[in-house]
This record gives structure tokens, C-alpha cells and sequence, in this order.
């Protein structure tokens, strides 16, 4: 595992190389291998002083092997890129931008590092720039990630569209097969219909609704009940059919019969009623 320098021995830019040596080739370039990748990135990681990025970046500049960049980029060096990009933005040192541009042309960029980080949303504000070289290799970056970006994303499509396309060509049930299916459930539910059906208990003998004398209870005796007198009997019962018989004298002890007693006519119920 790759140890990181002292801060104070990084300001050195003898020093630097002397710790980087192991991990570089004869032609100033990054090795092969994770180890001597990693050994870099942790200097990176470490280096506050634009002497000491500047070295660093002449060893990226001076890698040839795709592979090697492969691992940078895998192993983070495009983070602390993007992070030294953005440094070198707020304090406006566009010689430091010059090179950050010019090692970004070197990597191999892929659509999911372009994903990550601001490192795009930089580039696009450094091709309005007008400093010309900074605005320059800007846009030479913008438009070749630009091209990075339609690629991924028609890629994308058309994975889409096959695996649509693989759900369509499963084959699936005919028709008849459906209406097999369906003609089995309605013959199992009428199965099911006719077994309970059987199983149930036989119906109660049902009962005669009831008739209108038990509905309306005991009829009323509608017989009119004879009067034993009347005075003075309605002419809707007609002419009696035998002269009035005068009644009995009252008793003298009865004061208002004995007043009245010449207007009372007492008739025998067969005199009224038929």
C-alpha cells in the first residue's frame, strides 16, 4: 500500500520524485500495475503546492499505456482531478487550467465519469472563457465528451428496444387455449352450483298465505242490538205497522215523567223491526 509524504516534503520537488521513483518508468511514466497507480494517487491526494501538481501532472502527460489510464481513472484520479480543476478556477490561474486541460485529453473518459463530480459543468464554462487557450482546448474536450455522452446514451436505447423486444417474441397463449380455460371454469362452476344444489336440506312445506278472516281477525258482530224504547222514533224507519200503545201511567213520584208523560210512546220491538 502506497504511504503518502509529509506535507513539508512535498514542497520539494526533488523529494517528490525521489518517493515517486519506484513507481515510475524509464521514461518518466506511471508503471503498470495497482500498486504504482495507487502510490501516485496518494500523493495527489496529498499535494497542496502547484510545484508539486505540476510534476504530477507531466508523469500523467508522459503515460502512453491505455491500460495504466484505466486504473487512474478507476483508482480516483479523476476526483482529484476535477478537484484541482475547480481550485484553479476560483483563484483564475489559467496556466494551471492549460495542463489540467491538456492531461484531460489523455484519458480514456467514460460515460459514467462524466456522471461524476462537476468536471463536465467546468469544461462548458471554460469553453466561454477568453483566454484563448483555455478556451480552445475547452471546447475541443466539450465537443469530443459531447459525442461520449450520444454514444452512451444511444447504447442505452437500443438496450432498451432489445429487451422489448425479447419480451414481444415470447410466445404466448392462442386463443384457443383461452377458451378452453374458459370454457372449463363455467362447467366447473356449474358443477359447483349442482353440488350444493343436492346438498342442501329439502324446502318446508311452505304455508297458505293466510286468509282474509285470520288476517283481519274475529269478525265484528255488525247485528244491531233492538232498542227497548224510542221517542219520537226517525222517519226513516217508516210508519209503524201497529197503532202506538199509550204507555202505563208513571207514578206521580217521577216528576218529569208525569210532566212529559203525554209525549213518551213506548213501542214494542216488533212495532219497529221487522
Amino acid at each position: 500500500m502506497a504511504t503518502a509524504l509529509p506535507p513539508q516534503d512535498l514542497s520539494d520537488p526533488l523529494a517528490l520524485l525521489n518517493h515517486l521513483e519506484p513507481a515510475l518508468g524509464q521514461t518518466g511514466s506511471i508503471k503498470n500495475s495497482n500498486q504504482d497507480v495507487q502510490r501516485l494517487i496518494g500523493v495527489m491526494k496529498e499535494a497542496r503546492i502547484l510545484v508539486s501538481r505540476c510534476v504530477i501532472l507531466n508523469i500523467i502527460k508522459a503515460t502512453k499505456a491505455p491500460s495504466t489510464l484505466v486504473k487512474f481513472m478507476d483508482a480516483g484520479g479523476w476526483q482529484v482531478l476535477n478537484m484541482w480543476l475547480a481550485e484553479a478556477k476560483r483563484t483564475q490561474n489559467n496556466p494551471m487550467i492549460v495542463e489540467i486541460l491538456l492531461v484531460l485529453q489523455k484519458l480514456p473518459v467514460t460515460l459514467a465519469a462524466l456522471k461524476q463530480g462537476t468536471m463536465g459543468k467546468l469544461i462548458k464554462q471554460f469553453s466561454k472563457q477568453e483566454h484563448p487557450d483555455v478556451k480552445k482546448l475547452a471546447s475541443d474536450l466539450l465537443a469530443k465528451w459531447m459525442a461520449i455522452f450520444k454514444e452512451g446514451q444511444a447504447a442505452k436505447a437500443a438496450g432498451t428496444t432489445r429487451s422489448s423486444e425479447g419480451d414481444d417474441s415470447a410466445p404466448k397463449p392462442s386463443t384457443s387455449l383461452k377458451s378452453d380455460k374458459k370454457s372449463e371454469k363455467s362447467l366447473g362452476k356449474k358443477e359447483s352450483k349442482k353440488a350444493k344444489a343436492a346438498a342442501a336440506p329439502p324446502p318446508e312445506a311452505s304455508q297458505p298465505p293466510p286468509g282474509p278472516l285470520v288476517a283481519l281477525g274475529k269478525p265484528k258482530d255488525r247485528t244491531l242490538k233492538r232498542p227497548r224504547s224510542v221517542c219520537a222514533p226517525p222517519s226513516s224507519l217508516g210508519a209503524p205497522l201497529s197503532p202506538p200503545v199509550q204507555p202505563p201511567p208513571v207514578p206521580s213520584c217521577h216528576p218529569v215523567c208525569s210532566t212529559v208523560s203525554s209525549l213518551c210512546v213506548v213501542r214494542e220491538p216488533s212495532a219497529i223491526y221487522v
